[in-house]
């Protein structure tokens, strides 16, 4: 009996972060929809592919329509900069340096959406009003880098990072319309390692540890936050779920 294949969720249009530039403007009354026929519209990307690596051109605004990335720094070992998911833009800071300084690495297999950079900065001279929202995304982006910062400075012990770290992808999936709470972790063991500057043991110890002490539940790479209130007291976090909120650190 043949198996069927699971349905890939794809990020609903008004949860992208691209959102601002792919959604119609009114002009003279009338929607006009300035990507038809210039977005590309989900390409895949294999699992363990690469879609772009340091030193490539930044050649277009592309974001994660399923699936998510791991954005590495080549070295020995390889240093794990940050992760990108669902709704998000992939390194878009990179349009200032015109080039990426990451390779971008996909965790699972991966849908993206791309507008070409030519295309942007033609609209950007003919538009003001797309301009305006070119402005927009790159302050949303930025706002979202600050925020992992944010959440992980200052973070000594191996726990509170890795609170600050479960707590981050909460909100972030939350912000792109899934639920805070339960969530899938695409990225292995070694990958968190790396990013917290931890290793893979540890890594496993304090999972198991939380688990043991009912803040998570986990199966595989499925979470649950059990207890979102104490995560939020290990990780130095206390505001609303929320792109709008502040960030605080005791």
């Amino acid at each position: 009996m043949r198996t069927k294949k699971p349905e890939i969720n794809h990020v609903s249009c008004d949860s992208c972060e691209m959102h601002p530039l792919c959604r119609p403007l009114e002009v003279a009354g009338k929607g006009i929809d300035l990507v038809e026929g210039v977005l590309h519209r989900r390409e895949l990307i294999k699992k363990g592919k690469t879609l772009f690596r340091v030193g490539d051109a930044f050649n277009s605004f592309q974001s994660i329509s399923s699936g998510s990335f791991k954005l590495v720094v080549p070295g020995d070992p390889d240093k794990v900069a940050g992760f990108c998911f669902s709704g998000e833009l992939m390194d878009a800071g990179a349009m200032y340096t015109g080039s990426y300084c990451y390779d971008a690495v996909a965790l699972e297999d991966s849908y993206v959406c791309a507008i070409p950079r030519e295309s942007i900065e033609e609209l950007g001279r003919q538009i003001p009003e797309f301009q305006k929202r070119l402005i927009e995304l790159m302050s949303e982006q930025l706002f979202h880098v600050s925020r992992v910062l944010t959440l992980l400075a200052g973070r000594r012990t191996a726990d509170e990072r890795m609170a600050a770290f479960l707590m981050g992808i909460s909100i972030r999936y939350q912000e792109r319309g899934y639920p805070a709470e339960q969530f899938r972790l695409s990225m292995g063991r070694e990958d968190i390692a790396c990013y917290l500057g931890l290793v893979k043991s540890t890594v496993s110890r304090i999972l198991t540890r939380f688990h043991q002490q009912g803040l998570i539940a986990s199966s595989g790479k499925h979470f649950e936050l059990n207890d979102i209130d104490e995560l939020r007291r290990l990780a130095g976090v206390s505001y609303c779920v929320s792109s709008q909120a502040e960030l605080t650190q005791p």
